[in-house]
């Protein structure tokens, strides 16, 4: 396994997010995927990331999400390993206030977690091994 903690490294590169559920999931320029950094990895299963274009969906919007593994066997530790080329995720769609100034670089699974309720959409897509080109 290559090691949640040596997954820091790849912080400040871009990956392509897939979003294949809802079926009808779509950009105002007609795509399904958008580029994202990410903020903190909170696990080996559990990414908070920050998209480059804002997310509408279910009358929420927002640039970050928590991207949870979503088949069992698998990690994100895998995708940054090139183990795999992919990871099958859930993305959960987070309302994160970024004038607060708050270091969401401190923020754990717990924290996020609040966030969360039975109303939060969330989609089902994959990280790609794509990086955006500049």
């Amino acid at each position: 396994m290559f090691g949640f903690q040596k997954m820091n490294e790849y912080m400040n590169q871009s990956y392509e997010i897939v979003v294949s559920e809802p079926w009808d999931f779509e950009f105002e320029d007609g795509s399904n995927s958008f580029y994202s950094f990410i903020v903190k990895v909170i696990d080996s299963k559990n990414l908070l990331i920050r998209s480059d274009k804002e997310i509408h969906l279910k009358g929420i919007s927002t640039k970050y999400v928590l991207l949870k593994v979503r088949h069992h066997g698998f990690s994100f530790d895998q995708f940054f390993g090139q183990e795999v080329d992919f990871v099958s995720c859930n993305g959960i769609l987070l309302q994160i206030n970024e004038s607060k100034n708050q270091d969401l670089r401190k923020l754990g699974l717990e924290d996020l977690v609040k966030l969360i309720n039975t109303d939060t959409p969330f989609f089902i897509g994959s990280i790609e091994g794509v990086e955006k080109s500049e």
